[in-house]
């Protein structure tokens, strides 16, 4: 392990992983002293968050990188009082927070037969200050006393003096210092604690991009949290898209009215589950101008994209905006990934906003991305931004359809029947089938085809006995076009 001076050193010269380290040995000291003051769990967590973006911060200030614990241990007092003036929280008493208990208990029964969370935690509470800022730090990680005394600024034998006098008060209060260790080791911070801060760096109306470890990438619609602001307006961002290894971009929902352009550098925490809260279409709207603003292009060209039924019903311009709908399970994932690959080696440009339709579904994309599933690809030509729905999607694609070149519906109906990909081409739709653009081929092809399968879908259910044979000969000829339009994709 590199000591104390080059790491404070590598971290002042920007290097993100030095930082880390930093986070990594001294946050359970942070979390602690900020716990003896505040005497809650989640405001002390809040606490030492702030405490460690405050130091990123105001690195370069310290002079003196040995005295990085004492300087770190001012900048979390700091915090703590902060929260307790400004936020106006009145601070619980210790014996509240053992309502707040972890999954895992340890031991069968320990806490509830000899020494309840209640009273260990209550006896800590009546521990006089400097006593219990001991206690809590040694017993907060198995801290050792030199460890304790070098962050907060003490001799050794200073700490040895109150860690005794603690156990003491514990002692007569009937509280082991056994027990102390197994309560306080419940509530320590999660080995992910120094990934899970991240950095805005762009606010763009509804989109906030924010800049995090590229080996800590936030999942497509997990949750942050825009720290720094009072609790009653903190902000939640849906992961929607990952532009590059190190950055992605939220959606805030809803719109932010405390997030400005210029609050850049304010700090986000993981919150992981999807939220359930809706986009309204004034904010999905901007979403859409600010992400899909058209590529630099010389003309106005028709991309090929070689899936078949896209390029004769739904044509894409060069660098266009498309919205993609479609039921759970019937392709999407599998199309997205085709149009990357294909439209990436042949030169051209897009932005896909691909709506997802279930919570379910959600819980589905999450559950591959976390298994390591490379599930939402990009590149510098494609833009794959994932969006939530929760109405029906018919509704909002006759809404929206207007602010895209093209929208594409895959159906569970065709997948049922093993088209693939399962691509409604008259519920699908384009601004590009327009004679001038595509020419009068090409339009009258797809206009007849559009036109034989309103037809035969018309029909389909009207017949009581034995079809006849002219519908017989339109099943055929529906049946042949859809054929034709089915392919075998390379991503599937």
């Amino acid at each position: 392990m590199l000591n104390l001076t080059t790491v404070v050193s590598q971290a002042q010269a920007g290097e993100t992983d030095a930082f880390t380290q930093l986070v990594e040995r001294y946050q359970q000291l942070a979390f602690g002293y900020a716990f003896a003051i505040l005497s809650d769990f989640h405001l002390a967590q809040d606490a030492t968050q702030q405490a460690f973006i405050a130091a990123h911060s105001g690195l370069q200030t310290l002079d003196d990188p040995e005295k990085f614990p004492n300087w770190l241990r001012s900048i979390v007092r700091h915090q703590c009082l902060r929260i307790i003036r400004k936020w106006k929280v009145q601070a619980a008493p210790l014996h509240a927070a053992a309502d707040i208990a972890a999954p895992d208990q340890g031991p069968e029964n320990y806490v509830e037969t000899q020494e309840t969370s209640e009273t260990i935690i209550h006896a800590i509470d009546e521990l006089p200050p400097l006593e219990r800022e001991v206690i809590v730090l040694y017993y907060i990680k198995d801290f050792s006393q030199q460890q304790v005394a070098t962050f907060l600024g003490l001799p050794v034998t200073t700490i040895n003096n109150r860690l005794y006098a603690a156990r003491q008060r514990l002692r007569k209060a009937l509280v082991s210092s056994e027990a102390v260790d197994h309560v306080l080791g419940q509530h320590r911070l999660t080995p992910s604690f120094p990934q899970e801060v991240g950095k805005i760096v762009r606010v763009l109306g509804p989109v906030i991009e924010v800049r995090h470890d590229p080996d800590d990438t936030p999942l497509i619609f997990e949750t942050l949290l825009v720290n720094g602001t009072l609790p009653s307006s903190r902000q939640h961002l849906q992961v929607a898209q990952h532009p590059s290894s190190d950055i992605t971009r939220c959606i805030a929902v809803p719109p932010p009215p405390h997030v400005r352009p210029s609050r850049t550098g304010l700090k986000v925490v993981k919150v992981a589950n999807p939220m359930r809260q809706r986009l309204e279409l004034e904010t999905l709207q901007s979403v859409v101008e600010v992400l899909g603003r058209p590529w630099p292009s010389t003309d106005s060209n028709i991309l090929e994209t070689g899936i078949k039924a896209i390029d004769l019903a739904c044509p894409f311009p060069e660098g266009g905006r498309i919205a993609l709908f479609g039921d759970p399970g019937v392709g999407k994932l599998v199309l997205i990934q085709e149009l990357v690959r294909t439209i990436t080696d042949r030169g051209g440009h897009l932005t896909i906003f691909a709506f997802i339709h279930s919570d379910d579904e959600v819980s589905f994309i999450q559950t591959l991305a976390g298994h390591g599933e490379d599930i939402f690809p990009s590149s510098s030509a494609v833009q794959v931004v994932y969006l939530p729905l929760h109405e029906p999607q018919g509704l909002v694609a006759a809404a929206i359809s207007r602010w895209f070149d093209a929208t594409v519906f895959v159906t569970e109906a065709l997948a049922r029947r093993r088209i693939h990909p399962a691509i409604d081409v008259l519920a699908s739709s384009s601004q590009m089938l327009e004679p001038a653009i595509v020419g009068d081929e090409h339009c009258a092809v797809a206009h007849e085809v559009r036109c034989l399968l309103t037809e035969y879908r018309a029909s389909e259910g009207h017949y009581m006995g034995s079809p006849g044979a002219e519908w017989q000969a339109l099943r055929t000829r529906v049946e042949r076009i859809e054929n034709f339009l089915s392919q075998p994709l390379f991503a599937a």
